[in-house]
């Protein structure tokens, strides 16, 4: 092809259209290196996308941007090959004034340019290559991301909706089961149908939620459906908007680089749009939230003022040693409140726990001893040797029946120890006569004395962690310092391993390792693609799948008093984990410690860091919000995970019917966790929908399957843990005013590295303004919902519920004093994993006209547990027991 001088400044030959849909075209560009013979890519070590390090002229431009480095170059090669390069730092136009670098380079010379002080600190070595052949591939991982995360979703779908109706133990486990505390699952499964699913959970009304789900399900729902909504009005603004602006902004990057921020000029008075439009998008962010508020009001009310026993109850903590036993707890209270009515105070259980542990594990034997047997074999074991090599054998059943009433008898004699002479726990649950005077107690100081008797309203029986009802107050302060500390430095000490393990599978590093992946790559945009676009987003998901369950752990062990106080604090570390560690670090600055020094000396370039940093990690944030929601929810809904323990456990560690039944069992839903993940993602889709546009609709597809996935899941398969009666909303309220903030400031970063410093001030103003809106909310709406009023609590005349003491009874103080077997055919499994979706019996439905069946609602006669009173659920409850009970008797 014979190129045509344009311009008088570089040497450009026509554009043409090269494999793979890359733009190719012939120009002078330069390249930029860390090391002194030229073979190793500026910025190679940063995580994330690599920036870009070849920079050309096209016939039309005579100044290179580099938006990777907050850089720009001017050159010519039209003499003799060589070029005098002109160097700007801290900008991306070459202005007329001196440069802060010149150096002089032939072309394929490696010379030395400058330093740069800033991270990544280091020589900066150029290159300069004259009249060459350029490919555009800028958009070559994103393309090839897409493609991969397009098909993965339709597969997974496609796979999903087949297993469905064949597995309805597995995809319905409510359905097929009743949950723990007798609330009953959906009595009839979703709509047939290939997308019946879809369609149901589309139908789910938010009082069905609410009534199946508990408030923590429904808000957990209500979260994805209020951010889809505000993200689809801000999706059409930045359509008509942001990508025209972006498109035309003056600098020439072509592919999807084309349409962000970065191919905007500095000082282009387009970018007025991005402040606007930050404003906009930040008032209907806001005004959802407070509609979404609103709603969690209203139900939390609703939850508070029905007959739940937690609500007739207070939790009593930091009891002075002065008041020793029970009695003296609740003449403490009839002091102060005419309705108190019990006191259950917790004791040290002692050995019980591991006594009873030992007896199930004995329980457990007998049972498969006694199957066997029924089977017509053999029921034998050997007693003494070594590892089952020696010793006697002898009759299993005969052994396993004596240990089972060995251990009962040990178990009955250390409970009438426990109880008839306590050791008191600094910690008991105080029962009252109506709702009225729970609240007053819950929200009224009682002492004066500091760190004692503190009062919160109770949370449900399955909901305290009785091991750390025993803390006193100095050791939870003092464990709860410790673990802070803990977290800060695992925080910082985790970008190691991370800065490692992503920096391996980048494309140089793969490429050193394996000297073949260099040609592949050329040959095959896919497989660079691939490595770029894809692997590095699954990788740093497997390596942040271990923090969730340290963080938990540490919570754990800050003594908070129950399940759902823990997860709510694990929520909080995972954020700020993610935060600090993958948003602010990992993929911005490649690692905390090289950058210490630095911000040290110069505080002042932390804007520079984040102003720059955002544009250009733009397409891998798209990525890896691709990889959550078109691998993520699929994989969630298909339960891989799940699916494969329950099938190991059958077939391998299942011998009788009761195991068996125990394999596919609902599990829990632990909400906290997954809220953890999900405000990462929102805080890249707030970050990144005005600065690098193209994350907008990948955003919204995983709302939207989001939405869909975790209603369809928590009405139709996982039970709830624990309901703690939208406790949660809060905290994510919190949380996703924080994402907004970051979000702010990252864009007045950006507007201030392109030289808009008005602009960005502004954009400041909008971030008190947030916080302002954010403070109203809290002492507001959050004060209002945190407690029932007492206007409200005056109106609510259920009768409390009967033995409130027994429901707050500690679980080893509750268990069967003679354990029996659950062997013999009444006890066979509710689930079987050959059930079929057409072996599955009819159920009768009620509840609507003519007796028509409803899809959705559970029908059977029995009444759902959240509409009964504390005496009838233990009435339940207790029959259930008694019938099961018998059945056994009678197997």
């Amino acid at each position: 092809m014979g190129c045509v001088v344009c311009g008088g400044a570089v040497a450009v030959c026509g554009s043409s259209v090269g494999v793979n849909g890359e733009d190719v075209y012939f120009a002078d560009c330069v390249n930029l290196f860390s090391d002194a013979s030229c073979s190793m890519p500026r910025g190679s070590a940063t995580l994330g996308r690599l920036p870009q390090t070849r920079y050309c002229l096209r016939s039309t431009q005579t100044c290179a941007a580099a938006p990777d480095f907050q850089e720009a170059y001017s050159f010519d090669c039209q003499k003799d090959n060589s070029s005098s390069i002109k160097i700007w730092t801290r900008t991306t136009h070459c202005s007329p004034d001196t440069p802060n670098f010149n150096v002089t380079v032939r072309a394929g010379e490696c010379v030395f340019a400058f330093t740069d002080t800033r991270p990544p600190t280091g020589p900066v070595y150029v290159r300069l290559e004259c009249d060459v052949e350029v490919r555009e591939s800028e958009t070559r991982s994103f393309l090839v991301s897409f493609g991969i995360n397009a098909v993965l979703a339709v597969l997974l779908l496609t796979l999903f909706c087949c297993l469905r109706h064949r597995l309805p133990h597995l995809y319905e486990t409510r359905v097929e089961e009743i949950d723990d505390i007798g609330n009953l699952a959906p009595n009839n499964p979703p709509q047939p149908g290939y997308f019946g699913w879809l369609t149901t959970s589309f139908r789910l009304t938010d009082q069905q939620m609410f009534e199946q789900c508990g408030l923590d399900g429904l808000m957990y729902t209500l979260l994805f459906r209020t951010l889809l909504k505000a993200f689809a009005a801000c999706f059409v603004l930045t359509a008509i908007i942001i990508l025209p602006v972006n498109a035309h902004g003056g600098l020439g990057l072509t592919g999807v680089d084309g349409l962000s921020i970065a191919n905007v000029s500095d000082g282009n008075q387009s970018l007025n749009a991005h402040l606007i439009l930050t404003v906009v998008y930040s008032v209907i962010i806001m005004y959802a939230l407070r509609h979404s508020y609103r709603k969690y009001t209203k139900f939390r009310y609703r939850y508070l003022a029905t007959a739940h026993a937690n609500n007739y109850a207070v939790l009593v903590r930091d009891i002075p040693p002065d008041v020793p036993t029970d009695a003296a707890v609740l003449d403490y209270f009839r002091s102060m409140h005419e309705g108190a009515e019990q006191v259950t105070r917790f004791v040290d259980v002692k050995d019980l726990p591991a006594i009873t542990k030992k007896r199930k594990q004995a329980r457990k034997q007998l049972e498969r001893a006694l199957h066997k047997q029924e089977q017509g074999g053999e029921a034998t074991m050997r007693r003494g040797g070594c590892l089952g090599c020696g010793g006697d054998v002898v009759d299993a059943v005969h052994h396993w029946q004596t240990e089972l009433n060995t251990l009962n008898d040990t178990y009955a004699r250390r409970l009438r120890e426990v109880t008839e002479s306590p050791s008191y726990l600094p910690s008991a649950i105080v029962t009252f006569k109506t709702v009225k005077d729970a609240t007053i107690a819950s929200q009224v100081r009682h002492s004066r004395v500091p760190f004692t008797w503190t009062i919160d309203l109770a949370a449900e029986a399955r909901d305290l962690l009785w091991s750390n009802l025993a803390l006193p107050h100095t050791a939870r302060l003092s464990r709860s310092v410790a673990v802070t500390i803990v977290t800060i430095i695992l925080m910082i000490v985790w970008t190691i391993p991370v800065s490692f393990v992503i920096s391996l599978f980048s494309l140089q590093s793969l490429s050193r390792v394996i000297p073949q992946l260099k040609t592949y790559v050329a040959n095959s945009s896919v497989i660079g693609g691939f490595v770029e676009g894809f692997l590095a987003s699954i990788i740093l998901l497997i390596i942040m799948a271990l923090i969730p369950s340290v963080m938990r752990w540490l919570s754990h062990l800050e003594g908070h008093p129950t399940e759902s106080c823990v997860g709510r604090a694990s929520t909080v570390k995972l954020f700020w984990f993610q935060v600090v560690n993958i948003f602010l670090v990992s993929l911005v600055f490649g690692s905390v410690l090289p950058i210490l020094d630095d911000l040290r000396d110069n505080p002042g370039q932390l804007i520079d860091l984040l102003g720059g940093s955002v544009p250009r990690t733009g397409l891998f944030f798209t990525s890896f919000v691709m990889v959550r929601a078109c691998v993520g929810y699929p994989v969630q809904l298909l339960r891989v995970a799940e699916a494969l323990v329950s099938f190991f456990s059958y077939v391998f560690f299942s011998a009788t019917p009761a195991e068996r039944n125990e394999a596919f069992k609902a599990i829990h839903f632990d909400i906290p966790a997954y809220i953890s993940a999900d405000m990462l993602v929102i805080l890249v889709g707030m970050t990144f929908s005005n600065v690098n546009p193209i994350i907008v609709p990948f955003f919204l597809l995983y709302l939207a399957l989001g939405y869909i996935t975790n209603r369809y899941l928590l009405f139709f398969v996982y039970k709830q843990r624990y309901d703690s009666g939208g406790q949660l909303w809060p905290l994510i309220f919190n949380q996703l005013m924080m994402c907004l903030i970051i979000s702010q400031i990252a864009v007045a970063a950006v507007l201030a590295v392109k030289t808009m410093i008005v602009q960005a001030c502004l954009l400041l103003v909008l971030v008190m303004a947030t916080g302002v809106f954010w403070y109203y909310m809290h002492t507001g709406r959050g004060q209002v919902g945190n407690d029932l009023a007492l206007e409200v609590a005056v109106s609510v005349d259920s009768p409390m519920p009967s033995d409130l003491a027994r429901t707050y009874k500690q679980p080893e103080l509750k268990e069967e004093v003679a354990m029996k077997p659950r062997h013999g055919p009444a006890r066979a499994a509710k689930v079987h994993p050959t059930t079929t979706a057409h072996a599955r019996p009819k159920k009768q439905a009620t509840g609507r006209k003519g007796g028509e069946a409803s899809p959705l609602l559970p029908t059977r006669a029995t009444p759902d547990s959240r509409h009964r009173t504390g005496s009838d659920y233990l009435l339940y409850t207790t029959n259930n027991s008694d019938n099961a009970a018998s059945e056994a008797q009678e197997a």
